[in-house]
């Protein structure tokens, strides 16, 4: 967790005040004195030490304290309707913490995780999608959007969440890519497997083999193309499963630019593909 790295972040600084404490008691010519003040100094770290632990083991007491010393937070609210959710709270209580969290970010992203648990948007209107789109290509860059894209996504594979449309969700991901902050990093590849999934799984056959057609051989890695493969299979697609992933193994031998371990994967995935295609198919690597 985040906030658990940020409290590391104190352990070695904290040395200088212990340095300190230590030259001061040394400095101290009574013994029964210096041995009251090391045993009164360890006592009160030990106290302290029991306190954070303590605190630490409560999760939602955690996330609640945390609200209560930083309320302009927004991450401090967000993460403590997070724990109200999992921990069984009171889902009211939860999107009171989600709505402050809102309020107190200029991000897209609480808006969507909004979205994502409770399936309604905090205003209670339609999702505006173009609107939260246009800010994503603006914003700074936040790599905890990826991951709510991502489950967004999935709850509408799952069916628990039907607010997401295949026009509405290609304007966010397409954002994404056009937000200079990404650009020059291979995180936007993560935005084309999630159009493609999405194109499937919303039943346009014709868009999902556009988007095959057009990626750039040379550019993707072989984990990626695998990837590919296997999100065409998953929705019955066999043949342009093995076709990208054939596609992707001969541009990697002419490469010579993969390690042995994801060149075997790869083989193994296409003959396991190749097995389940219809007599035929196989061979044609066309439409």
């Amino acid at each position: 967790m985040l906030e658990l790295k940020f409290e590391h972040r104190n352990y070695l600084p904290s040395v200088g005040i212990v340095f300190i404490l230590v030259n001061l008691v040394l400095l101290v010519r009574s013994h029964l004195l210096k041995n009251s003040l090391i045993i009164i100094s360890f006592a009160i770290y030990s106290i302290f030490l029991f306190m954070s632990a303590n605190l630490w083991g409560k999760p939602v007491q955690a996330a609640l304290v945390w609200v209560e010393e930083n309320p302009q937070s927004s991450r401090a609210n967000e993460h403590a309707a997070h724990m109200a959710l999992i921990y069984g709270e009171d889902d009211s209580r939860a999107m009171e913490f989600s709505r402050r969290a809102i309020e107190l970010s200029d991000d897209v992203t609480p808006e969507l995780r909004f979205i994502l648990e409770f399936c309604e948007t905090y205003n209670g209107e339609r999702p505006d999608w173009p609107g939260m789109a246009k800010r994503i290509e603006y914003e700074s860059r936040d790599w905890s959007l990826y991951p709510v894209l991502k489950e967004l996504l999935s709850a509408s594979v799952s069916g628990e969440c039907k607010l997401l449309g295949l026009e509405g969700y290609r304007q966010l991901l397409e954002a994404y890519r056009h937000n200079p902050a990404y650009q020059g990093n291979l995180s936007v590849l993560l935005m084309d497997e999630l159009e493609l999934r999405a194109a499937l799984h919303f039943g346009d056959r014709d868009l999902a083999i556009e988007l095959e057609r057009n990626r750039s051989e040379l550019l993707l890695p072989l984990a990626y193309k695998i990837n590919r493969a296997l999100i065409f299979a998953s929705y019955g697609e066999l043949k342009w499963a093995a076709r990208g992933l054939d596609i992707g193994l001969q541009v990697a031998k002419q490469l010579d630019n993969e390690d042995e371990f994801t060149l075997r994967n790869a083989k193994e995935i296409l003959e396991l593909i190749k097995k389940d295609l219809p007599n035929g198919m196989g061979e044609n690597n066309g439409d």
